[in-house]
Protein backbone atom coordinates (compact mmCIF):
# COMPACT_ATOMS: atom_id res chain seq x y z
CA UNK A 1 0.00 0.00 0.00
CA UNK A 2 1.01 3.59 -0.92
CA UNK A 3 0.06 6.53 0.64
CA UNK A 4 -0.38 10.07 -1.36
CA UNK A 5 1.48 12.81 -1.76
CA UNK A 6 2.72 14.27 1.62
CA UNK A 7 1.04 11.34 3.46
CA UNK A 8 2.66 8.27 5.19
CA UNK A 9 2.43 4.91 5.32
CA UNK A 10 1.31 4.92 9.04
CA UNK A 11 -2.33 6.19 7.54
CA UNK A 12 -2.87 2.43 7.30
CA UNK A 13 -2.04 1.17 10.53
CA UNK A 14 -5.43 0.13 11.47
CA UNK A 15 -6.54 -1.32 8.42
CA UNK A 16 -3.40 -3.40 8.24
CA UNK A 17 -4.55 -6.20 10.89
CA UNK A 18 -7.60 -6.40 9.10
CA UNK A 19 -5.92 -6.81 5.47
CA UNK A 20 -3.66 -8.86 6.39
CA UNK A 21 -5.75 -12.02 7.36
CA UNK A 22 -6.70 -12.08 3.56
CA UNK A 23 -3.76 -10.63 1.79
CA UNK A 24 0.40 -10.38 1.96
CA UNK A 25 0.21 -6.75 3.24
CA UNK A 26 3.73 -4.07 2.13
CA UNK A 27 3.44 -0.70 3.20
CA UNK A 28 6.01 1.87 2.26
CA UNK A 29 6.71 5.96 2.62
CA UNK A 30 7.49 7.37 -0.64
CA UNK A 31 11.33 8.89 -0.87
CA UNK A 32 10.92 11.91 1.35
CA UNK A 33 7.43 11.63 3.12
CA UNK A 34 7.02 10.10 6.49
CA UNK A 35 9.92 7.86 7.60
CA UNK A 36 12.04 7.58 4.60
CA UNK A 37 15.09 9.17 3.48
CA UNK A 38 15.37 12.48 2.18
CA UNK A 39 17.22 12.37 -0.80
CA UNK A 40 17.96 15.47 -3.49
CA UNK A 41 15.05 16.38 -5.15
CA UNK A 42 14.90 19.35 -7.82
CA UNK A 43 11.98 17.83 -9.90
CA UNK A 44 9.91 20.97 -10.84
CA UNK A 45 7.12 19.46 -13.70
CA UNK A 46 4.64 16.90 -12.05
CA UNK A 47 5.98 14.43 -15.24
CA UNK A 48 8.98 14.46 -13.71
CA UNK A 49 7.61 14.02 -10.21
CA UNK A 50 5.69 11.12 -10.95
CA UNK A 51 8.46 9.60 -13.12
CA UNK A 52 10.69 9.91 -10.07
CA UNK A 53 8.68 8.05 -7.39
CA UNK A 54 7.23 5.25 -9.84
CA UNK A 55 11.19 4.61 -10.54
CA UNK A 56 11.91 4.64 -6.92
CA UNK A 57 8.88 2.12 -6.08
CA UNK A 58 10.10 0.25 -9.08
CA UNK A 59 13.63 0.40 -7.85
CA UNK A 60 12.62 -0.74 -3.98
CA UNK A 61 10.53 -3.28 -5.97
CA UNK A 62 12.97 -4.93 -7.70
CA UNK A 63 15.74 -4.78 -4.72
CA UNK A 64 12.77 -7.06 -2.41
CA UNK A 65 12.51 -9.41 -5.54
CA UNK A 66 9.07 -8.02 -5.44
CA UNK A 67 7.00 -8.60 -8.85
CA UNK A 68 3.36 -7.77 -10.26
CA UNK A 69 0.59 -10.31 -10.12
CA UNK A 70 0.03 -11.97 -13.56
CA UNK A 71 -3.71 -11.02 -12.90
CA UNK A 72 -4.96 -12.90 -16.27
Amino acid sequence: MIHGFGGTGAIFYRMIGYLRKHFRVVTIDLLGMGGSGRPPFNHTSSRDCIEYFIGSIEAWMRTKKIREENTN
